[in-house]
């Protein structure tokens, strides 16, 4: 499990959530097109979204994200890919 540090690490994680989720292509598009301006966001600093990536012999199988709340850690889109389930 490593911290997303990196915009190939986003596009990654949102490919694992794409596919994990069964996303159809048009939408994945539209997300990949966006994915930018989303990196641009969550790489700003203060944000308190961290996004998470889990491997398996270095390919990304899994992510999930977190966010600091006033009482504690907000866990987010936990997936992983159906090969990588067991």
């Amino acid at each position: 499990m490593t911290e997303v540090e990196s915009f190939e690490d986003f596009e990654a994680s949102n490919q694992v959530t794409a596919a994990a989720f069964e996303i159809p292509q048009s939408m994945r598009d539209e997300m990949e097109a966006s994915m930018p301006k989303q990196y641009e966001e969550y790489a700003m600093q203060g944000n308190s979204a961290r996004q998470f990536n889990a491997s398996i012999d270095g390919r990304v199988v899994g992510t999930a994200a977190a966010v600091r709340g006033i009482a504690g850690v907000n866990l987010f889109g936990g997936s992983v890919i159906s090969e990588a389930r067991g």
